[in-house]
This record gives C-alpha cells, sequence and structure tokens, in this order.
C-alpha cells in the first residue's frame, strides 16, 4: 500500500501523480487521506465542512483522471 496525504496544494498533485506511477509499477494499492493542518498551538478539533470535503474529493478525482489520461 502506498499512503498518500493530500491537502490540495499544487505539491499534493504532484506526490499523487507519482504515487499512481510507483503503484501501477508496484501493483500497489493506494490509500488516499486527507490532510488538514492543525491550529497552532493547540489541540482543538478541527471541523470540515460537507462542502469542503465534497471540494476536495472532486479536485482528487479530476486530479486522478488526468494523471490516468498522461499515462496511457
Amino acid at each position: 500500500r502506498i499512503l498518500v496525504p493530500l491537502d490540495g496544494s499544487p505539491l499534493a498533485e504532484q506526490a499523487l501523480s507519482c504515487a499512481v506511477m510507483a503503484g501501477r509499477g508496484l501493483s500497489a494499492e493506494l490509500v488516499l487521506f486527507q490532510a488538514i493542518p492543525g491550529p497552532r498551538g493547540g489541540s482543538k478539533q478541527m471541523e470540515v465542512s460537507a462542502a469542503e470535503k465534497s471540494d476536495l474529493l472532486e479536485q482528487i478525482d479530476t486530479a486522478l483522471a488526468e494523471i490516468e489520461q498522461g499515462l496511457r
């Protein structure tokens, strides 16, 4: 398994692309997770709205489709 942190940044999209290629070469399963920066100086839990989660999933889906298209 390859664990891929995603935070919506361009660097995370590059990491996703690399993970897809490595996963194919290794026949590995990708495990994606959303990385959210915690609050500074505290351990208070952060809430993420359903709309924010949905937006990030759409971005991931689009990025994966673009990566798959580029690999063909």
